[in-house]
């Protein structure tokens, strides 16, 4: 098999697919932040954390390990789905029997039939479940960006809709259904896999012990991601943590749209390129080094012009989010990185490694949010960024650079560059506002092509940025080649 053709293509959809995405997101934020109040987000976001701590144990770490594995049965796909779906019952009932607690957590008598709701989102996710794994394992990448495109245009619209017709946050929820349900019918009718009944004697073969490895990961980074929002909330409110979300979902959330479907590529592409060394390096470095392109530059900006950013995309009201914004950025700039190394580990099979870092992260990020909730929403913020540079990229470049091709030094050298690129952009943008008098659109619109010009610039002035350069250009030729024809046949 052609591999790199096969990344090339899912790259070059799964890069349209994200566009479209946060083109909307940034849309939905600018419409949503007119329609609805901090309020309804507070409200909303209080719910989140336990919403997405249950769907980590609904999904027991088991797509991955479908699509890692070199080999899978049929029967085992089917085993593992309706374990799947057992185990999203079980949780779909528990969330209501927990719901009178959250609420009473934070005194807000709201999430108890919103906690409970999230339930039926969830039973209805159980019924997509092996349509991904299968879908990734083909290098379907095409009719994955395709699918992911339709469910971000349906939640779109049912968000819009609601919100102005009966502004709440009903009208979030009721977005999370609409996607859900756009994605059983449609992976559905691509993937031609139905589940059947359920069989005895099938050997899972180790799928549920990496499968484990890879839930306790995902719940020391849910610590990491989420004890913010459970801390301000229960310490601040809903208005307080209205802004807070807005913050994160602004500025980190499409970096994880980035990541998210390049990801979706890189780790069946990289999990069949193990016994070929010098390959899966190559391949490894030119996807973390176009992904930290696309990425760090405009994270630049966006802390460079944080004020304005604000006021344009929310309003006047939403000024308190800025300084949170400000300093959420700064861990924003290496999460390109820090996303594409977790790769190595998926890939390399190494979940247990990755558990371990995980764990180890966890418990020092959550002491650093109990300390930054002194100074408030902002202090969390800063603290989390902090621990992201002292703590976390350390740890993770040592331990995915202890085995395979790819080492500590290249994923040091992958992302320096552009973090120096970052901090000259940063002063550009202060010598614009200070010395040229910018402001608003104008400051923005200067600064971003300067800050991939720096970037360019940069890059350039090195061998291995000389490589990744020339590796993006032809990426970018052979996708707009390969999207023409595909896009007629749409």
């Amino acid at each position: 098999m052609n591999f790199r053709s096969a990344a090339m293509t899912g790259i070059a959809w799964s890069v349209s697919s994200q566009a479209v995405r946060m083109i909307l997101q940034v849309v939905t934020t600018v419409v949503l932040a007119r329609l609805l109040t901090p309020e309804d987000f507070g409200v909303y976001a209080m719910a989140i954390p336990v919403i997405a701590l249950a769907t980590l144990f609904q999904d027991l770490g088991l797509q991955q390990a479908l699509i890692q594995r070199e080999k899978i049965t049929t029967a085992q796909i089917n085993k593992v789905f309706w374990i799947n779906f057992a185990v999203t019952l079980a949780i779909a009932l528990l969330l209501v029997l927990i719901s009178p607690l959250v609420s009473r957590f934070y005194g807000e008598e709201r999430l108890t039939v919103l906690t409970s709701a999230w339930g039926i989102i969830m039973i209805l996710g159980s019924l997509g479940f092996g349509q991904y794994a299968l879908l990734g394992r083909a290098f379907r990448f095409r009719a994955l960006a395709i699918i992911d495109m339709a469910c971000a245009i349906a939640a779109f619209v049912t968000v819009t809709v609601l919100a102005y017709f009966w502004p709440s946050y009903w009208a979030l929820w009721a977005s999370g259904v609409a996607s859900v349900a756009c994605w059983i019918v449609l992976s559905m009718v691509v993937s031609g896999w139905r589940p059947g009944l359920p069989q005895r004697g099938v050997d899972l073969d180790g799928i549920f012990g990496f499968g484990m490895n890879v839930t306790i990961h995902n719940v020391a980074n849910y610590a990491s991601r989420n004890l913010d929002n459970i801390l301000i909330g229960r310490n601040f409110g809903a208005l307080v943590l209205g802004h807070y979300d807005r913050a994160y979902k602004l500025l980190l959330y499409p970096l994880e749209n980035i990541a998210g479907p390049i990801s979706r590529v890189m780790v069946p592409i990289l999990s069949r390129m193990n016994g070929d060394p010098a390959q899966f390096r190559r391949a490894f470095l030119q996807a973390s080094g176009i992904q930290s392109l696309i990425c760090i530059p405009g994270m630049a900006v966006a802390i460079g012009c944080a004020d304005e950013l604000i006021r344009i995309l929310l309003g006047e009201k939403w000024m308190a989010v800025a300084p949170i914004f400000y300093w959420l950025g700064f861990a924003g700039l290496i999460q390109p990185l820090i996303d594409s190394t977790g790769w190595l580990f998926f890939a390399q099979g190494r979940s247990k490694a990755l558990m371990s870092m995980s764990v180890a992260t966890s418990i020092v990020t959550v002491a650093a949010f109990f300390i930054g909730l002194r100074w408030g929403a902002v202090g969390v913020a800063c603290a989390y960024a902090i621990v992201e540079y002292v703590y976390r990229v350390p740890l993770l470049f040592f331990l995915a650079g202890r085995r395979g091709s790819v080492t500590a030094l290249d994923l040091i050298l992958g992302v320096l560059p552009l973090l120096a690129a970052a901090g000259l952009t940063l002063l550009t943008i202060h010598f614009l506002r200070e010395a040229q008098s910018l402001q608003g659109m104008r400051l923005i619109f200067a600064a971003l092509p300067i800050a991939y010009g720096e970037a360019l610039a940069v890059l350039a002035l090195l061998p291995t940025g000389r490589r990744l350069l020339v590796s993006t250009f032809r990426l970018a030729t052979d996708g707009m080649k390969m999207l023409r024809p595909a896009a007629r046949q749409i």
